[in-house]
């Protein structure tokens, strides 16, 4: 991490760990005078309130400086999803064999049913995978550009299991986390705002 986005980490951790240690100490607000007694509030809650719109916006300038990060870590996940057992067990036969299917994953399947010669024989056509989400479900969509019309269907779609997907999915998170200290240390903060907030909300909820 870089000097900026250390100092936006710090501040948010300082201003979580505040409000965590006043929530879970049960603390109290008298009436606070500040500015050589100029200026009393005889409600010193609103000071917490405000503290609470300072971890709002903390969480915001820091979510910010940690953008490119975020997206170093969404595509290690993304390696390490593509990587693993079970993606290749749910995922990988059904794009093959769109793939192979009546000539989608070489050029020549095209070419060779309009007649055309062509050089490129071998030439694989690119395909994009994607995957729909739905409530507790799960779809995959697999396409390719068709430009020499209607030989083969341009889009395919299959339900995949719920749980196993997720399950593989929540791995590769946990893992990335774990095995990069800067993946670790940029989701403290969060973690510390969001235990901030659930103390606060247990608190109003038991008194």
């Amino acid at each position: 991490m870089d000097t900026d986005i250390h100092k936006q980490r710090r501040n948010l951790i300082g201003v979580s760990l505040s409000l965590v240690i006043f929530e879970l100490s049960n603390g109290k607000t008298e009436s606070v005078t500040f500015l050589g007694g100029g200026v009393k509030l005889e409600n010193g809650q609103s000071i917490i309130v405000l503290g609470y719109m300072a971890l709002a916006y903390l969480v915001w300038r820091y979510w910010l400086y940690a953008k490119p990060l975020h997206k170093e870590f969404h595509e290690v996940v993304r390696g390490r999803i593509l990587a693993s057992k079970t993606y290749s067990n749910l995922i990988t036969p059904l794009v093959n064999a769109f793939k192979n299917n009546a000539g989608v994953a070489y050029k020549e399947g095209w070419d060779a049913a309009y007649g055309i010669e062509t050089e490129e024989e071998y030439k694989a056509l690119p395909v994009s995978v994607s995957i729909k989400n739905g409530i507790f479900s799960r779809q995959l969509q697999i396409s390719v550009e068709n430009p020499m019309g209607e030989f083969h269907p341009d889009m395919e779609t299959h339900k995949i299991p719920y749980l196993p997907y997720e399950t593989m999915r929540i791995k590769a998170y946990l893992s990335a986390m774990a095995a990069d200290k800067t993946f670790s240390d940029m989701f403290i903060p969060y973690g510390l705002s969001i235990v901030a907030v659930a103390a606060a909300i247990f608190r109003v909820l038991h008194a």
